[in-house]
């Protein structure tokens, strides 16, 4: 066994999955890379001389990828992330909202970090760490492939690092593997492996401290899926979109394949003495018979293609499954008869996954967030992140604003509850609060060129 082990869950069907998630979600560019892998040779290919080299090659240049994934991932990341998340901290961390982590991520950057991994390999590790010399503490993230081994019983992590070293013009890629556990005396030790060009390994033992050199007696890391805190890898919540998505790559692949076969004619001619050097529109062919008696025949043929019709059906069954399959947490649509408890039964179920990741998402940075506060001095309990409530709630139309404000005219309710569903549906100013929007209201009307 080696630091490079990986623990036993990483099965070979996890990683593919976490593989083809990213790859989808890069869209065409990562797909067509892995070749054969999302898009197998076709048999009749290896009778060509090179092997059918050259002919998959137009196959794969011919075929397209939807870009769904992405688009669906960047659409749940919107609406997760559209409204402002309430995050308090402790004055000692307030310095993290702009420089959250070693490479300066602003701390609203880092959370959506948080939740696109989410989204894509339902998997993220968040650790806190500090300056071995002292310094403000930082966030580091890790994404599912390089969580690589753990054991929660012990308090033993193991994160495996890529960087790249610059010597002149020259950039050398440095495999690193980041042990944390804690040591005989159960205070917190990192170790870091380095594995050379000729396999030798060196590593370092760093001792890291909270503020007032004090050793910590837990290991601050925050491990979470896309529903809860596990620690043990969960199916990515969007591996359907991907299905689909590569499924009808495949199918557009043998779509395109066959017009361009049928597209391709070839010229047969019968019972002639010459051949014609040159055909097609404007030029004037004449042929002769090697014998009176046989009449002299020219005609293209070509495949009938009769599969496209059924491809060009197939290929939309599983375009209409792969938005679907995304675009149902984003759904708010339904009859116009539906009833209003219907709806917000149908509604609270389509948009419970979305809700889920966006907690847990929440969960992941406030444990990592509390364990900074820690090492900088501070109270971890004043530390709280909390994503919006109602994640899907839309932009309010015309006529739902007219009778929102006709029913408050009418002494239905207060002013505050009025301002509450105006910033919740996108009217009002999400970083006014009721106090200063009633400041705005005193003041009267003014018109544009006079307001400052």
């Amino acid at each position: 066994m080696s630091v490079t082990t990986r623990r036993p869950e990483l099965t070979t069907d996890i990683l593919t999955e976490w593989q083809m998630m990213r790859d989808a979600y890069v869209g065409e560019r990562g797909i067509k890379y892995r070749r054969e892998e999302y898009l197998p040779k076709p048999g009749g290919f290896n009778a060509m001389p090179d092997n059918g080299t050259a002919m998959y090659n137009a196959y794969l240049k011919r075929a397209r990828f939807p870009e769904i994934v992405g688009s669906t991932i960047r659409g749940l990341l919107g609406a997760i992330h559209g409204q402002e998340w309430q995050i308090d901290l402790p004055q000692a961390l307030e310095g993290m909202r702009v420089r959250a982590t070693d490479d300066g991520l602003t701390l609203a950057n880092f959370s959506q970090r948080v939740t696109r991994e989410l989204l894509i390999t339902g998997r993220y590790a968040v650790m806190a760490d500090a300056p071995e010399n002292g310094g403000d503490p930082y966030l580091l993230g890790y994404q599912a492939e390089q969580f690589i081994n753990w054991d929660k019983g012990e308090d033993f992590y193991v994160f495996e690092e890529i960087d790249f070293v610059r010597n002149d013009f020259t950039w050398t890629s440095v495999t690193r593997s980041r042990v944390l556990q804690l040591d005989a005396n159960g205070k917190y030790v990192q170790t870091i492996y380095i594995n050379d060009a000729d396999d030798n390994t060196e590593f370092e033992e760093l001792s890291v401290q909270a503020r007032g050199a004090r050793s910590l007696d837990y290991v601050p890391v925050a491990v979470g899926g896309a529903m809860d805190m596990d620690l043990k890898p969960d199916t990515p919540p969007l591996i359907g979109v991907a299905r689909a998505a590569i499924a009808h790559y495949q199918l557009n692949a043998d779509y395109r394949l066959q017009l361009f076969m049928t597209g391709q004619e070839t010229l047969i001619v019968y019972n002639a003495t010459d051949l014609p050097k040159v055909v097609g529109a404007g030029v004037i062919v004449g042929l002769s018979s090697a014998e009176e008696t046989k009449d002299v025949r020219a005609e293209y043929i070509g495949p009938s293609g009769v599969g496209i019709d059924k491809h060009e059906r197939a290929m939309d069954r599983e375009q209409i499954l792969a938005m679907k399959t995304g675009a149902q947490l984003l759904d708010q649509g339904g009859a116009s008869q539906e009833s209003g408890a219907a709806r917000r039964l149908r509604f609270a179920a389509e948009t419970a996954t979305l809700n889920a990741i966006a907690n847990a998402s929440a969960s992941i940075l406030e444990k990592a967030l509390r364990f900074a506060a820690d090492l900088a001095g501070a109270n971890p309990d004043e530390v709280s992140v909390r994503p919006p409530a109602n994640l899907l709630e839309g932009r309010m139309d015309a006529q739902m604003l007219s009778a929102l404000v006709s029913a408050y005219e009418k002494g239905a309710f207060g002013y505050e509850t009025l301002y509450e569903n105006l910033v919740r549906g996108h009217i009002a100013n999400s970083d006014r609060g009721f106090d200063d929007e009633q400041k705005q209201l005193d003041q009267g009307f003014l018109p544009l060129d006079e307001q400052t």
